[in-house]
């Protein structure tokens, strides 16, 4: 097989559908850094790819409807070419034919091409191809162990195991250069050594290893040990397989113990786990989200419309605290929905970089003064503002200063933070003084889940969170490190032309020809619906429609200057509204605004992105409702 590299696959996508490989692609590519996909669009271009080698790639996703080639004929080819890598064939019926033919013909999994399999899909990957290694594994290990009977010596130091030789005393009577790499000592100063003397007391006691190597000298088993944990010299914690196989040779009879580091096949599982767990997760708060968002707009919306009402001063602070603590539980669920399946959508505004940097170091200051950490700044004046989503570029520095944070803890020490523009690009750097990244791990450091942290508090996702929120500013980040000299972590965001975003701010309608606009608010949620109403009429007038259906009533009677419309609703939803809108009246599909409380909703993301209409995520302050329908109606 090639490798991509040591820790890629190579995969070959074979599908005809160019919307739906470019999609599976993008989700196996994203996936960890594990994949690297070539795509195929029939079957005759991935034979011609694969001709004289079956076994190039790693594994296959083959679907079933292609032209020329079926998915089952491929999969009757590549048997006849004694393809052994492993296969998931994808269909979109459940045809239970169809999939047992295809499971007889060398399919490891299958997978049915309904809502949400392109999440799935590099996940069964994974553990198809971790079960085809697996299976290979023993297969090897079965077949090296009898050659080993016949070529023993000329295979000795040619497997990638630690090999050791036992005789009827106990004592060690082979040992192969692997015994080297974990033991760390030269394995000729191993033979004649007593096997108890090799291992700690404890490990031999727990997985009996006396006990069972005498029990397969005397009856000829085959023993294994799976997933063995194991403290080696070196203080490291490894994760072994263990057999043990008799063999008969002009020197006697001995016992083998074979013994294979799995250790980096264990942290892929758990990797694994962590990963299906944080999906099930973001699945939960899909839901939850979506709910909390419906109830807290009413109160958001209702408190700041009071306010406005309201000149009694010991009234406004209740209502303004009541306002921040909305705020802030908003800020919350905005925090959640960076565990759920989806993306969220991005606000982005014009903010100066040095305030981003001021404000977050406001929070972290006591912290840092409680821990004698001093911060120096150095922050260019002449930066531009940046066209960025605030909230997420905070929490990228949060998590950079929350990690020097806690490399000077315990010692103390120095932060500095400064800013300039460079090439078109906004840098940002922050240097401190604390106990750096070992070496053997630095290119870990972006991998989801990893942390050096024994706290279980710590998941491991600070970095992988602040590289992909600065991915997607079409940003980077870098970081240079030493053990015990300090980190430094460089940050860069490209400047963009910000004026686009408001312009749409200018040549407003006049108020009195707004207050003769026409506005219809589609919403499901009555609640909603009502406070929507309260604050809009105060300046136009305003018609409610609780679906699509009514909506379409409304349109077609009267003509409507804005049209404010969620976006999942029963019956007929926000998109399949606009589709009808910009078939029957044409032009007034861009008068449409849409409310959502899914922006972490991929269908949702997807069609907003389609088109160029705005759209408030709920809950919303009551300004920015008031101010988009004053742009659309202008």
């Amino acid at each position: 097989m090639i490798k991509v590299s040591e820790n890629k696959f190579l995969i070959a996508l074979i599908d005809d559908d160019v919307d739906q490989t470019f999609l599976a692609k993008k989700a196996l590519t994203d996936f960890m850094s594990l994949y690297e996909v070539d795509v195929f669009y029939t079957g005759k271009d991935f034979f011609d790819r694969i001709k004289g080698n079956p076994n190039i790639y790693d594994a296959l996703v083959v679907d079933y409807m292609l032209p020329q080639l079926n998915g089952l004929e491929i999969l009757h080819t590549l048997h006849g070419l004694q393809c052994e890598v492993p296969i998931i064939f994808l269909t979109v019926s459940d045809d239970k034919d169809t999939i047992h033919e295809a499971l007889n013909y060398g399919a490891y999994d299958y997978l049915l091409k309904i809502e949400g399999y392109l999440s799935t899909l590099p996940v069964i990957l994974l553990k198809s191809i971790d079960k085809y290694q697996r299976q290979k594994h023993r297969e090897e290990v079965q077949k090296k162990v009898q050659t080993l009977k016949e070529y023993f010596e000329n295979i000795l130091n040619t497997i990638p195991y630690a090999v050791i030789g036992i005789n009827q005393m106990m004592e060690i009577s082979y040992a192969n250069s692997e015994c080297q790499n974990f033991f760390f000592v030269d394995p000729s100063e191993l033979i004649g050594q007593k096997i108890m003397e090799l291992f700690d007391p404890e490990f031999l006691s727990d997985i009996s290893l006396i006990d069972h190597i005498k029990k397969v000298s005397e009856n000829s088993e085959h023993i294994s040990f799976s997933k063995i944990s194991y403290i080696n010299r070196k203080n490291q914690k490894k994760h072994l397989d263990i057999d043990l196989l008799k063999t008969s040779s002009d020197y006697g009879d001995h016992v083998l113990l074979l013994i294979n580091d799995i250790t980096r096949n264990v942290e892929l599982e758990q990797k694994l786990i962590q990963t299906e767990k944080l999906a099930s997760l973001g699945k939960l708060l899909t839901g939850i989200t979506h709910e909390l968002n419906n109830r807290l707009g009413p109160v958001l919306a209702y408190t700041q419309l009071l306010m406005t009402k309201t000149t009694d001063q010991r009234s406004l602070n209740w209502m303004k605290n009541i306002e921040d603590s909305a705020q802030s539980m908003k800020s919350i669920i905005e925090s959640l929905l960076y565990f759920s399946p989806g993306t969220t959508r991005q606000h982005k505004e014009s903010i100066c970089i040095n305030d981003l940097i001021n404000n977050t170091l406001t929070l972290l200051n006591y912290k840092f003064q409680s821990k004698n950490i001093k911060i120096t700044k150095k922050l260019s004046t002449a930066i531009t503002p940046l066209f960025i989503d605030q909230k997420q570029i905070s929490k990228v520095l949060l998590n950079i200063l929350n990690n020097s944070y806690e490399a000077m803890e315990l010692t103390g020490g120095e932060l500095y933070i400064s800013s300039k523009a460079s090439d078109n690009m906004c840098i940002v750097s922050i240097v401190d003084t604390g106990n750096g990244i070992p070496e053997d791990i630095q290119s870990e450091i972006f991998d989801p889940f990893f942390t050096t942290k024994s706290n279980k508090d710590n998941v491991g996702l600070g970095l992988s969170i602040a590289y992909t929120l600065l991915e997607s500013h079409n940003g980077s980040i870098k970081i240079n490190t030493k053990a015990n000299k300090g980190t430094e972590v460089t940050i860069s965001i490209p400047f963009s032309d910000s004026a686009s975003a408001a312009k749409r701010e200018n040549n407003l309608l006049p108020a009195s020809e707004q207050s003769a606009s026409q506005v219809l608010i589609i919403e499901d949620d009555e609640t909603l619906r009502d406070v929507m109403k309260d604050i809009l009429e105060e300046t136009y007038s305003v018609d409610i429609a609780e679906n699509g259906l009514q909506a379409k009533t409304r349109i077609s009677q009267k003509n409507y200057n804005a049209i404010l419309a969620d976006i999942r609703m029963p019956g007929m939803d926000g998109p399949s509204l606009f589709y009808w809108i910009r078939d029957n009246f044409p032009g007034l599909e861009k008068k449409m605004v849409f409310t959502t409380g899914d922006t972490y909703d991929p269908e949702t993301n997807k069609f907003l992105d389609s088109i160029d209409n705005d759209y408030l995520a709920k809950p919303f302050n009551i300004n920015d409702l008031r101010n988009i329908i004053k742009q659309v109606i202008a």
